[in-house]
């Protein structure tokens, strides 16, 4: 291996465990369809598949109908958006190395107009070989910056981290497939599992009860406001975190409950 290769191996290392311990291991689906964003409804219920081409302008019109529907319904006039949704089986999703806690599935966005998907989504398909479109395997998913962010330089950085320091909005995207359960299983065995062990189902200080109850009554309930009133997921989970004192994960893990990813 040259000291070139062995330089740009080590990178992709680090990139991998900057975007969550090797990223997200999971039964995966990436389908094509239209998404809509009327407020409080659930991201399974406002995604609505259809395969792309000529041959499927049939479901297409029907999936965009019923999109717009919804939209109508919410008071909305806003176009529903064709694209490619990701989505990760919560009951077959790895993290660090573990089972991934998740309250239910994950969902990654990208609409076709966007750089996002043309630069960073589709490319990774093409070069992976995933198509047609649904598919569904295990793959592991990674991220990256918004291109379209990274044009804008400091002024771009509009997301935060989970320490609160600002980073441009992240991108998902398919990084690895692997042929079957038992390669993906492997590879979580590889996944990096970060300095400590794993936290604790409640945080230091709380009982079960009390947690539940801190959840229920406060931090659910302020973490929707502050979404509602714009703030970014990330940094409603660093601000909640700081608050409370306890780990942002306990935080993420109510966030991804009032809006699921």
């Amino acid at each position: 291996m040259s000291e070139n290769q062995g330089y740009w191996d080590q990178y992709d290392e680090s990139v991998q465990m900057e975007s969550g311990g090797g990223g997200i291991i999971a039964l995966t689906e990436v389908s094509t369809g239209y998404k809509v964003f009327p407020p409080g409804v659930d991201q399974v219920d406002a995604y609505f598949p259809a395969p792309a081409g000529k041959a499927n302008k049939k479901a297409q019109g029907e999936a965009k109908k019923k999109a717009a529907k919804l939209l109508s319904d919410h008071g909305m006039d806003d176009r529903p958006q064709f694209g490619i949704m990701i989505r990760c089986e919560k009951a077959n999703a790895f993290t660090r190395g573990q089972a991934a806690t998740w309250s239910q599935d994950r969902f990654f966005w990208a609409a076709n107009y966007t750089q996002a998907c043309k630069e960073v989504v589709i490319p990774a398909l093409k070069e992976l070989k995933v198509a047609p479109l649904p598919w569904t395997g295990w793959a592991r998913i990674g991220f990256k910056p918004d291109p379209y962010k990274v044009e804008q330089g400091e002024a771009g950085k509009t997301d935060e981290d989970q320490e609160g320091n600002p980073r441009f909005p992240q991108v998902a995207y398919v990084t690895e497939v692997f042929p079957d359960k038992k390669a993906a299983m492997e590879a979580v065995g590889d996944m990096p599992t970060g300095d400590s062990d794993a936290l604790p189902a409640v945080p230091d200080g709380y009982s079960e009860e009390d947690w539940a109850t801190t959840v229920d009554e406060h931090i659910a309930v302020m973490a929707k406001d502050k979404l509602d009133g714009g703030l970014p997921e990330p940094a409603v989970v660093a601000s909640l975190s700081k608050e409370f004192g306890v780990d942002p994960s306990y935080i993420q893990a109510v966030v991804d409950d009032i809006v699921p990813v």
